[in-house]
């Protein structure tokens, strides 16, 4: 199965893949030159879970500023097919 990332998710994927590990929201917007994530961001994170390209971990520490979400890259389990790539 082949899946066609768009920009939006390509650049989501890149700003995950350079960090290589487990990523907050905050510092995924804050690569992307955001101060938060769009509820778009968002969305398109979880279409690459869907996809099984990120892993997403929710957290809930009882932390006064309440459950802590992180994403990571996941062994792909689809070929990433990029725009540039025909």
């Amino acid at each position: 199965m082949t899946m066609k990332l768009s920009p939006q998710q390509q650049t989501i994927i890149d700003v995950l893949g350079v960090n290589g590990g487990w990523m907050r929201r905050q510092e995924i917007a804050h690569q992307l030159g955001k101060k938060l994530l769009s509820p778009d961001d968002v969305s398109q994170l979880d279409l690459l879970e869907d996809a099984g390209l990120v892993v997403k971990e929710i957290s809930d520490d009882k932390a006064p500023q309440g459950e802590t979400v992180r994403y990571r890259i996941a062994a792909p389990k689809v070929e990433i097919k990029t725009h540039g790539a025909s």
